[in-house]
This record gives C-alpha cells, structure tokens and sequence, in this order.
C-alpha cells in the first residue's frame, strides 16, 4: 500500500489522448438521451440486447 500511494500522482505529465486536454461540457441529462436515441446504430444495439436478454430470461423461465 505504501509503494502505490508514493508512486500515485495527481495526474499523468503526459495526457493519454488529446481528448484529454480538452474541458468537458456539461449538458442536460434529457439533452443527452435524446441526442443518443437519435442515432439510428444506438438504438438497433440496444433493441438487439434486449431482445437477447429478454429471450435469455424466457427461456431460463420456462427451464425452472
């Protein structure tokens, strides 16, 4: 434990990516949920998990 908190800096003194230098913009939550039910990939990703997911429950349902 000692080793890591003496090692451990505050932050890197190279970024990991130029993303990193950026600020980071607040938005509204709702803003946001509807910017990504927006896109058309998103939300055929998401159908394709619940649908997974759901056949996945029925079918552990209907075993036990």
């Amino acid at each position: 434990m000692v080793p890591y908190i003496l090692l451990i800096k505050e932050k890197p003194r190279l970024p990991p990516s130029l993303v990193a230098l950026e600020k980071a913009v607040d938005a509204p939550f709702c803003e946001n949920i509807a910017k990504t039910l927006r896109l058309p990939e998103y939300v055929k990703l998401v159908c394709a998990f619940a649908l997974l997911q759901g056949g996945f429950l029925a079918f552990g349902t209907n075993i036990s």
